[in-house]
């Protein structure tokens, strides 16, 4: 994620305001690449930035079976003690006990890709 870069000037758009150009060194966006700048605009991290021992929003792609327009989104948090997203491992146990043998469920590692900060609750 740390690749994107500013690759022109800026050009002021009526009712958009200033819009930067931006790239990877490519000429053209593949399909990932026009995912990851979306979830960077839209606020989202690269999971490797995650903290730990604290609760996050996480951003899973698509999985073979979800329908067209799926989004996953979970909460959980990065278990540094056990070092496992902890409720993503919790899953993944309770699975391996009762599922039937050849059954397919949450995969070994977490499937997360992008993360952000979990909301506060208000005060008043």
């Amino acid at each position: 994620m740390s690749n994107w870069k500013i690759t022109g000037p800026p050009r002021f758009f009526d009712g958009v305001g200033m819009v930067y150009l931006v790239g990877k060194g490519g000429s053209r966006f593949n399909a990932a690449e026009e995912d990851e700048l979306k979830a960077l605009l839209a606020g989202w991290q690269p999971i490797e930035t995650a903290p730990k021992d604290e609760l996050v929003f996480l951003y899973s792609p698509p999985q073979s079976g979800d329908y067209p327009d799926d989004i996953r989104i979970d909460v959980d948090f990065f278990d540094s003690e056990n070092d496992c997203w902890y409720n993503h491992h919790e899953n993944r146990e309770h699975f391996e006990c009762v599922a039937p043998p050849g059954s397919q469920g949450p995969s070994v590692e977490a499937p997360y890709t992008h993360w952000r900060p979990y909301f506060t609750s208000p005060t008043n």
